[in-house]
């Protein structure tokens, strides 16, 4: 039986998946990789990378950017993934890792879980 935190971040992953395939059609010098539905990375034309990955003893998401390393919790209250320290959520969190390390302004993700 799957857990609350298996069922989330599966969700959010299969999200994630088809908003950033879509991301790299307009972005050809950005390459993004999925691992065994549990890692996601995003190449960019620097060579720089954003990992994404499921902690799953801790039941978190993680980011490594270059801006750093960023936990994820599931808040049930705010029906949204929460960044350990700054409870800022997921979708702004990766949208400015992302700008920052690819140039983009602007860039929107439509991540609704």
């Amino acid at each position: 039986m799957a857990t609350n935190f298996e069922q989330l971040s599966e969700n959010l992953f299969k999200t994630l998946q088809k908003q950033l395939d879509l991301l790299s059609e307009r972005a050809p010098d950005l390459d993004v990789d999925f691992q065994d539905n549990n890692v996601l990375t995003i190449t960019f034309e620097d060579d720089s990378q954003i990992v994404i990955n499921k902690h799953q003893s801790n039941q978190e998401i993680w980011i490594a950017a270059k801006s750093g390393g960023y936990h994820f919790h599931w808040n049930e209250q705010k029906n949204d993934w929460l960044d350990n320290r700054s409870e800022v959520n997921f979708v702004n969190r990766l949208i400015a890792c992302i700008e920052q390390q690819s140039g983009m302004k602007n860039l929107k993700l439509d991540l609704k879980i």
